[in-house]
């Protein structure tokens, strides 16, 4: 409510009123006995002094009370605001404080009526306020106590509006828009200044999370290499932006602005192989009787320092409930590196296929359950099956009952510590013939260590398992002949010793005779004889199992 100033309190001025109306009629009464004297005249002054001091007053009432009916709605009005006010005085006393500040700020009018202090709603540390601050003339302080947040009012003269923080209302803070206005008598007398608050902490939330989204998108579009554009339909120009001249290498001051004619881009930035899918994309697009109209396409660009690069266009193209066009806008984003990955993916891809496709080596991808996802030539051919005959089905070859478990066994070993292992076995092929594979298989498992497939190559080693028997077999004849072969020797030579120990003997004791002594001497010459020929036999034996032999040592071997 307002301050009550003594001086200005209608029932004083009521009873100052019915005061002067008596003393005027009492010198009036007094003055007319005075000089028309006459019996009873102090009844009828006494009378008269009432009757007239009563008039007065009952005249005087109504200003007054029109008066304080006016105060009342005034109060009602201000008190009825929901946006906090006060008011002070020119002496920066408080002369109102509605209802909106006492629960803003949590004090009451009462406490601050007639106080100069009413900063306590708003800071913790005596300062003035903007209404302190119009009321002593000081707006080259402003800066001091508002740096950068305070402007002048366009549409009330001297007055004065900001928007600020205020850290010590409420649980979090406010955020309040505030104007600071004087308040003139109508001969330019200031009297006071009004300050009125508005609570903007929600829009200034919003505000916040609008401009920390948008930082976002910036952030976003800069990390994709994207950029946004607009295209005015009545003039068929488009409208760029600073990043969208800087995705295409130039600037707007080289362009000559932020407007640029649909056909002068095509012209100077789209390559000429590509223009007239651009223009056919553009026309589609704007054409098209859809009421919300999304459409991509990819296409190449020239920039201004002359590199071509690759972009994916998305257009949106909105329309009325009567299909007119209202608004056409895209984002141009560059894919470059995408391209130049996936072009080079499909490059090592080739020459990938072309070694797989060239290796002898049968290489196959399949799932757990053994459909198969990936297989080479060598493999068709092999098994006699076609691609789309194996690609998507389940191929299990048949394997001997006696290699079934085995090959079980390794498969189950396959673990994420021991993906990869070889395991050679044999296979029944379709007509009946087992054949013998050696095959690496490499086990996939996903971030879970579950597998997710398998990735095997093997070839036919049925010739070298052959090959293997055949040497076994071999080696087992030629040791056998070895052993054949040192019992040959061995008896030959142990006759050959006890011969000639006998003849030594039959000497010392001088009992031989020459006739003995040379047959004897041609008996042990056949006997070595024969054994010079077993160990010929030997040697080709030897020269035959092994290779490397030069020949001229296989002749001094065996000859």
């Amino acid at each position: 409510m307002w301050r009550k100033i003594p001086g200005l309190d209608p029932r004083f001025s009521l009873i100052l009123v019915f005061m002067g109306m008596f003393v005027l009629t009492g010198i009036f009464e007094t003055g007319y006995n005075f000089f028309y004297p006459y019996p009873g005249m102090w009844e009828v002054s006494l009378l008269t002094m009432v009757v007239v001091s009563a008039c007065g007053a009952f005249i005087a009432f109504f200003p007054i009370r029109s008066l304080r009916t006016a105060e009342a709605r005034l109060d009602t009005l201000l008190n009825g605001s929901p946006a906090p006010q006060f008011v002070i005085d020119a002496d920066h006393r408080v002369i109102f404080w509605n209802r909106a500040m006492e629960i803003e700020s949590g004090i009451k009018a009462a406490e601050m009526y007639g106080s100069t202090d009413p900063w306590r709603a708003f800071y913790t540390e005596q300062r003035p306020t903007l209404a302190d601050l119009l009321v002593d003339g000081n707006v080259e302080k402003f800066p001091e106590w508002y740096t950068g947040r305070i402007t002048r009012s366009p549409l009330i003269d001297g007055s004065y509006e900001a928007v600020d923080f205020f850290p010590h209302i409420g649980k979090n803070g406010r955020w309040f828009y505030f104007t600071a206005s004087p308040v003139r008598d109508d001969k330019g007398v200031l009297l006071g200044a009004v300050e009125s608050f508005i609570n903007v902490t929600r829009s200034k939330r919003t505000e916040e999370v609008l401009k920390a989204n948008k930082l976002l998108l910036e952030d976003s579009m800069e990390l994709a290499h994207m950029a946004y554009w607009e295209f005015d339909l009545p003039s068929g120009t488009f409208i760029f932006n600073d990043r969208f001249y800087a995705l295409y290498g130039t600037t707007a001051e080289r362009e000559g602005g932020y407007r640029m004619p649909a056909d002068v881009y095509v012209k100077n930035f789209v390559l000429p192989e590509d223009a007239g899918l651009v223009q056919e994309r553009i026309a589609a697009s704007l054409s098209s009787q859809g009421p919300d109209t999304p459409s991509e396409l990819e296409h190449r660009i020239i920039r201004r320092d002359g590199e071509i690069r690759y972009i994916k266009v998305r257009i949106r193209t909105t329309r009325d409930k009567t299909g007119r066009t209202i608004r056409s806008n895209g984002a141009n984003q560059d894919i470059t590196l995408r391209i130049q990955a996936l072009i080079s993916l499909k490059e090592s891809e080739a020459r990938y296929r072309n070694v797989v496709e060239d290796q002898t080596e049968f290489i196959s991808r399949f799932l757990p359950d053994g459909t198969h996802v990936f297989v080479n030539d060598a493999y068709c051919r092999y098994f006699g099956l076609k691609r789309e005959d194996i690609i998507g089905h389940r191929i299990r070859p048949r394997i001997p009952a006696e290699d079934r478990e085995r090959v079980k066994q390794f498969f189950a070993s396959l673990t994420p510590d021991h993906p990869v292992d070889s395991i050679e076995h044999r296979i029944i092929m379709p007509d009946g013939t087992i054949l013998w594979q050696r095959w690496s298989d490499r086990a996939i498992f996903d971030s879970s260590g579950t597998i997710t497939g398998y990735q095997s190559v093997g070839r036919d080693i049925t010739e070298q398992r052959q090959a293997e028997i055949a040497l076994k077999i071999s080696e087992a004849r030629f040791l056998a002949f070895i052993s054949e072969a040192a019992m040959r020797l061995k008896n030959p030579l142990t006759l050959i010793e006890n011969n000639l120990e006998s003849v030594v003997s039959d000497i010392d004791r001088g009992k031989v005779s020459i006739p003995d002594l040379t047959l004897q001497l041609r008996l042990q010459t056949k006997n070595l004889a024969q054994i010079r020929s077993n160990i010929n036999e030997l040697n080709r034996a030897i020269v035959d199992h092994s290779g490397g032999i030069p020949d001229a040592s296989k002749k001094f071997l065996t000859e």
